[in-house]
């Protein structure tokens, strides 16, 4: 009898079929990393040439910051100048030789292309006449053609001070110009003026095209303008070539002043960029950017002056 109600307890307190069960869970499960593992020399050593590489890469970006600051001044101040020339060569009317005592059908042949360069003696290669004015004095002509935004400062160390002015022997003053840009003009008188000039002389020219160069740091004892001949090309086109010896320092951006001839053998002369300079086979192509060049000139020399950054032109019509 007690067997048999033991049984039957036994039977009523087993769990039924298909219930869960309380899982059974160990101490050691709640441990995931035992023995944490640290970082190799080699994972180090990774991690450090990569950081070198980019701190190299960085110190790459200083000179050529710098360089690019320097291109921007330049550029700035040399608009800067260019501007400054056309409104002088307006107000102060730099192409009316009665006013200035030159003369360019005396010098130059009537109606051909000149150059005013009075702080220069570059000859241009001789393809174009160099005027001079004779009722300008050298005081003046380097207060015209010497940019006079270009100051002497000194900046100091100490933040809160302000830049102090130079002047030309580096005593502390009233600041002057360092006289690094300059400026001659380039003169083109209207063809269509030709009859009435062949009648009634110079006065008789009233249109002119003039362009003013700007120079930086320009070497003014002469020897600086490179007389380059092409050997082909097709100037209509513009585009030019010449031997790669002759015309090794031409750039990108860098200005060629073009020569040669329109109808009755007068010397023309106009400005164009360089687009692109490329040699290949002993030769120098280079391609141009400036106005149209009509196919009734002929081309002759192609005057190269390094020093050039900037040309600016303008129409003048004397009154």
């Amino acid at each position: 009898m007690n067997c048999r109600m033991q049984n039957a307890e036994c039977r009523m307190t087993r769990a039924p079929r298909g219930a869960m069960r309380p899982a059974r869970i160990h101490p050691s499960s709640f441990i995931t990393d035992r023995s944490p593992r640290g970082i190799s020399l080699m994972e180090v050593l990774i991690s450090l040439f990569i950081l070198s590489v980019g701190l190299l890469g960085v110190a790459a970006l200083i000179p050529v910051g710098r360089f690019a600051v320097v291109e921007a001044t330049q550029s700035d101040r040399c608009a800067a100048c260019g501007h400054a020339a056309t409104a002088r060569i307006k107000a102060q009317n730099l192409v009316n030789g009665d006013w200035w005592g030159f003369n360019p059908d005396g010098p130059v042949t009537a109606g051909a292309a000149f150059a005013v360069d009075p702080l220069g003696s570059s000859n241009f290669g001789g393809s174009i006449a160099r005027v001079n004015y004779t009722n300008m004095a050298p005081a003046l002509a380097q207060q015209t053609f010497i940019f006079g935004d270009d100051l002497l400062f000194d900046i100091p160390e100490d933040e809160s001070s302000r830049p102090r002015g130079l002047g030309i022997d580096g005593t502390v003053g009233p600041p002057v110009s360092e006289g690094r840009y300059t400026w001659f003009l380039t003169v083109m008188p209207s063809a269509a003026e030709d009859a009435a000039a062949a009648n009634n002389g110079w006065q008789a020219r009233k249109n002119f095209t003039v362009s003013a160069a700007v120079c930086f740091q320009r070497d003014l004892t002469g020897g600086e303008d490179v007389p380059l001949s092409p050997g082909g090309g097709d100037m209509t086109a513009k585009f030019l070539q010449f031997s790669a010896n002759a015309a090794s320092g031409v750039e990108r951006d860098d200005w060629l002043l073009v020569c040669g001839q329109r109808q009755g053998g007068i010397p023309v002369a106009q400005w164009y960029r360089v687009a692109s300079a490329g040699t290949a086979g002993g030769t120098t192509f280079v391609t141009l950017h400036g106005p149209d060049w009509p196919s009734t000139y002929s081309v002759g020399q192609v005057i190269y002056m390094p020093s050039v950054i900037g040309v600016y032109t303008t129409t003048v019509a004397l009154e």
